[in-house]
C-alpha cells in the first residue's frame, strides 16, 4: 500500500494527530521535555540545511515532521493542562456570569440545561464555553444574553457513566460547568444577541421546522436531521434503534451527505453553463454556508475542508490528493479545538474516510480489470457489481474504525455493513428530496408530492432499524479486559498494511483479518466459559434507593427497589454495560412510585428493553401509578407482565428471583424481601427493618441457605438488632451503611462483612 511514499505532508499531518493524541495522556513535563528536545533537534537540523550540509529532500521532510511533533505538544500543553488548570480556582465557589445561551440541551418543569458562551466571571472578562444546569425553567431563547449567579464544578462525574460524558466536553472545550438554584439572580440583559453562531443557529431551527411540519412525525424529524443535522427533535427510541442497526453515522452531516449534496449542486451549475472556477468560488460559498447552518460538527467540518480543498485545486487547476486532504483537514481541526482528539465522532468519521481513501483505490482497479474480461451480460453484471461495490466500500470504511469503536464504544452491531449499504441510498434520495422540498414548502401539489416521497422513504429507515433493533444479539460487546490488546495488535496490523507496499490490497489485510478473527474467537471461547456464570450487583443508589443487576452473557435484568429516580435507572443501565450486556430482558418492579413514568421512558428509549414485571396492585393508589407506567411502556413496545407479591419469577430461565413485599406501622415505604438463586448459590436482600415486619421468620429461612446476604436502603430504618441463624452458610454480608452494621448481631461462625459506598458484585454458578 505505501501511502505514505510520495505523500509528505500527509505523513507530517498524521504525525501531527498522533502526538496530539498523546498529548492528553502525557504529563506537562514529559511535554515539555520532548518539546525541548525536538526542538533542540530542529535547530540542529536547520542550522547544518542553512549551511548546505544538508539539502536533500529527507532533511526538508524531517524539519516539517519535528515541526509537527513540536506544535501539536504545545497545542495539547496550553489546552489540556495550562488552559484547564486555570479554571481550578473557581471550583466549588458561587461566582456571577454573564454569558450568552447558544443552544439547548434538556428542557423539563424542573430541569433545565443549556450551552452557553461565558464573557465574564464576577466581573473580570474570562471568555469560555460551558454548560448551565437550572434547577427551575428560566425559560432562556437561544441568543438571551444573561447574569446569573452559579455555583461552579469541574466537569469530573459524580459516578461513572455509561459514557464519559468528561470527555464528551473537554473535546467542545468545557473545562467548567455551573449550576443554578435560585432564579431570584436572573437579570436578562438583551435578547436576540446577533452572533454568527445564533444566526446560523435561528436559520436551522427555521428551516428545521419548515421540513419537520411539510413531511409530518418522526419521518420529518429524520429527515430534518439527516439534511440539517438537528438530532436534537428525534426521539431517544429512534437514535437508539439506528444505534443497535449500526447506521448511528447516518445521522451525523458527514462526507456522505456532503458528497451528495454537493454533487448535486455542482452537477446543476454544470447545466446551467457556469465556468469551472465560478463553479469553485461558488460550491466553497455554499459549503461553508452549510456547515454554519448544521451547527459546525466535528465530521462535517471534515468533510468541508476536504472539499474546500479539491475546489481551491479547481480554482488552481492541479489535481488534490485525497489522502493529502483528508490529513490537512483533521490537522485543521484539531488546532482549532485540541479537545477533539477525545471525539469519539471525530476519529469515527476520519478513520472510516481513511479506510475508504486507502483501500478502495485498489479494489477499483480489481474491479474494472474483472470487468474488462467480461464480454457478455454486461446490465445484469454491472449492478451486481455495483451492489458489491457497495459492500466493499462499507468493509473498506469498518477496517479501521472496528479499532476506534473498541476504544471509544465498545459495542459493535453486526448489521453495520448491510444497515450502511442500504440505508446510505435512501439517505441519498431524503437529501435530494429534503433540499427541494424547503423551498416549494407552500406550493400545495408539489409539496404534497415531495413530502409524501420523504415521508415513504423515512418511515422504511424507521422501521428497518427498528426491526434490527428487535433482534436479540444485534449488537455485541467488546468491553473485555484483553481488548486493549487486541485494539494495538489490530492497530499495528493496520498500521503495516498501509505503511509497507504489498502485491494487492487484500494480501497487506491478511494479518489484520488474522487477528481480527483471532479477537472474535476469544470472546466467543471466553464467553462459552462464562456462560454459566451469573453476576449479581447490587447498587446503593442513594439513602433511599437501591437496585439490583442481573447478567448473563449479552442480557440483563434490572431489579429496582426504591425511588425510581433516574439516577438510580442510570447507574443499572451502566452496571448492564460494564457486564458486556446490550440489551436488558427485563426490568422489575417491586412496587409503584411516582417517579416510575418518567425514568421508564427514558430508560426505555436508552436501552433495548425486552420486559416489565410489574406487582399487581394492591390498592387503588397502586392501580392509578400503574396505569402511566403501562402507557410508556405500550409507546416503546415493551411487553407487560403481572406478579403476585411471593410468587417466584424466572431469569434467563435458570435463575429464580422470589419476591416478599410487607408493610410495618411505623412507616409507609415497603419492606422488601428478595432472594435469588441458581442451582447451588443463592443471595439475599432484606430491607433494614425486616424483623419488624411478617417476613422476620421467612427471611430467617431464606439466611440459612444464602452464600451472600445484603442488608440494604429500602424501607423504614432499623432500630432493633438482627442477626443471621447459626449453622448458615453465609460467606459474605454487605450492608448498605454503617448505621445497619451497628445493629448487626453477629453469629458465631465466620463471615466477613463490610459497608458498600456504591456497588459490590456477586458471581455464582446457574
Amino acid at each position: 500500500m505505501a501511502i505514505f511514499k510520495k505523500r509528505p505532508l500527509f505523513a507530517a499531518c498524521m504525525l501531527f494527530l498522533l502526538f496530539s493524541t498523546l498529548g492528553f495522556f502525557l504529563g506537562s513535563v514529559i511535554k515539555i521535555i520532548i518539546c525541548v528536545l525536538s526542538f533542540t533537534a530542529l535547530a540542529v537540523f536547520i542550522t547544518l540545511f542553512i549551511c548546505k550540509k544538508i539539502s536533500n529532500y529527507s532533511s526538508i521532510f524531517i524539519i516539517i515532521c519535528l515541526l509537527a511533533i513540536i506544535f501539536s505538544l504545545l497545542s495539547s500543553l496550553i489546552f489540556f493542562n495550562i488552559r484547564a488548570s486555570s479554571y481550578e480556582k473557581y471550583y466549588g465557589e458561587e461566582h456571577t456570569i454573564s454569558a450568552t445561551v447558544t443552544e439547548e440541551i434538556y428542557q423539563s418543569g424542573n430541569l433545565s440545561s443549556y450551552k452557553i458562551n461565558v464573557e465574564s466571571i464576577d466581573g473580570e472578562h474570562n471568555r469560555h464555553l460551558s454548560e448551565l444546569t437550572c434547577y427551575y425553567n428560566p425559560a432562556f431563547e437561544i441568543g438571551d444574553k444573561f447574569e446569573l449567579t452559579v455555583t461552579a464544578e469541574n466537569t469530573d462525574e459524580d459516578y461513572p457513566t455509561r459514557y464519559n460524558s468528561k470527555l464528551s466536553r473537554l473535546s467542545d472545550g468545557v473545562f467548567i460547568l455551573y449550576s443554578s438554584w435560585d432564579q431570584s439572580s436572573l437579570k436578562i440583559t438583551g435578547s436576540n444577541t446577533i452572533t454568527p453562531s445564533v444566526i446560523f443557529s435561528h436559520i436551522n431551527a427555521k428551516l428545521s421546522k419548515t421540513l419537520a411540519s411539510a413531511v409530518s412525525g418522526e419521518e420529518g424529524k429524520l429527515a430534518s436531521a439527516i439534511l440539517l443535522g438537528n438530532r436534537d427533535l428525534l426521539s431517544n427510541s429512534t437514535k437508539r434503534d439506528f444505534s443497535r442497526a449500526g447506521a448511528a453515522h447516518i445521522l451525523a452531516i458527514s462526507g456522505l451527505h456532503m458528497s451528495i449534496l454537493m454533487g448535486a449542486l455542482m452537477y446543476l451549475c454544470k447545466k446551467l453553463g457556469m465556468k469551472t472556477r465560478l463553479i469553485a468560488i461558488v460550491m466553497i460559498i455554499i459549503s461553508l454556508t452549510y456547515l454554519g447552518i448544521t451547527g459546525f460538527s466535528i465530521s462535517a467540518t471534515r468533510s468541508v475542508i476536504m472539499l474546500t480543498i479539491v475546489y481551491l485545486s479547481m480554482l488552481a487547476s492541479v489535481p488534490s490528493d485525497p489522502l493529502t486532504s483528508l490529513s490537512i483537514a483533521g490537522t485543521v481541526i484539531v488546532l482549532i479545538s485540541p479537545g477533539s482528539v477525545l471525539d469519539a465522532g471525530f476519529w469515527m468519521s476520519f478513520s472510516a474516510t481513511l479506510g475508504i481513501l486507502s483501500y478502495m483505490p485498489s479494489y477499483i482497479k480489481f474491479k474494472n480489470n474483472a470487468i474488462y474480461h467480461i464480454k457478455r451480460f454486461r446490465t445484469p453484471i454491472n449492478i451486481g457489481i455495483s451492489f458489491i461495490s457497495a459492500i466493499a466500500t462499507g468493509i473498506f470504511a469498518m477496517i479501521p474504525l472496528v479499532i476506534i469503536m473498541c476504544v471509544f464504544i465498545r459495542e459493535v452491531s453486526i448489521f453495520s455493513v448491510l444497515s450502511s449499504v442500504i440505508l446510505s441510498l435512501a439517505t441519498s434520495f431524503i437529501l435530494v428530496l429534503s433540499l427541494l422540498l424547503i423551498p416549494f414548502a407552500k406550493i400545495p401539489y408539489i409539496s404534497y408530492t415531495l413530502a409524501s416521497a420523504i415521508r415513504a422513504i423515512a418511515g422504511f429507515m424507521l422501521s428497518y432499524c427498528g426491526k434490527i433493533s428487535d433482534i436479540e444479539g444485534a449488537v455485541f460487546s467488546l468491553n473485555y479486559s484483553f481488548s486493549n490488546i487486541f485494539v494495538i495488535i489490530l492497530g499495528i496490523a493496520l498500521l503495516c498494511s498501509l505503511i509497507f507496499k504489498f502485491k494487492n490490497v487484500f494480501i497487506s489485510l491478511v494479518p489484520y483479518f488474522a487477528f481480527l478473527l483471532i479477537f472474535i474467537g476469544t470472546i466467543t471461547l471466553y464467553e462459552f466459559k462464562v456462560q454459566d456464570t451469573v453476576k449479581v450487583s447490587y447498587i446503593n443508589a442513594s439513602s433511599k434507593s437501591d437496585m439490583i443487576v442481573i447478567s448473563n452473557g449479552g442480557e440483563a435484568i434490572v431489579c429496582d427497589i426504591g425511588n425510581g429516580s433516574n439516577k438510580s435507572f442510570n447507574l443499572a443501565l451502566n452496571e448492564v454495560y460494564a457486564s458486556r450486556a446490550t440489551e436488558i430482558s427485563a426490568v422489575i418492579l417491586t412496587h409503584y412510585e411516582n417517579t416510575y413514568p418518567s425514568s421508564l421512558q427514558k430508560l426505555f428509549s436508552t436501552q433495548k428493553v425486552r420486559q416489565l414485571w410489574l406487582p399487581v396492585p394492591q390498592n387503588e393508589a397502586d392501580y392509578y401509578k400503574m396505569l402511566p407506567i403501562i402507557e410508556k411502556a405500550r409507546l416503546e413496545d415493551v411487553a407487560l407482565f403481572t406478579y403476585d407479591v411471593g410468587s417466584t419469577l424466572s431469569a434467563f430461565s435458570f435463575v429464580n428471583i422470589d419476591l416478599q413485599i410487607d408493610n410495618i406501622s411505623r412507616s409507609k415505604e415497603e419492606i422488601v424481601l428478595i432472594s435469588i438463586y441458581g442451582r447451588r448459590d443463592r443471595l439475599t436482600y432484606a430491607s433494614p427493618a425486616f424483623n419488624e415486619s411478617s417476613l422476620n421468620d421467612i427471611a430467617s429461612f431464606y439466611f440459612g441457605r444464602s452464600d451472600y446476604v445484603v442488608f440494604g436502603n429500602k424501607g423504614a430504618k432499623t432500630f432493633t438488632d438482627y442477626s443471621i441463624p447459626d449453622g448458615s452458610r453465609v460467606r459474605a454480608i454487605a450492608f448498605a451503611d454503617d448505621i445497619r452494621a451497628a445493629y448487626f448481631d453477629t453469629p458465631d461462625f465466620d463471615v466477613t462483612y463490610f459497608t458498600v459506598p456504591d456497588k459490590i458484585d456477586f458471581y455464582f454458578e446457574k
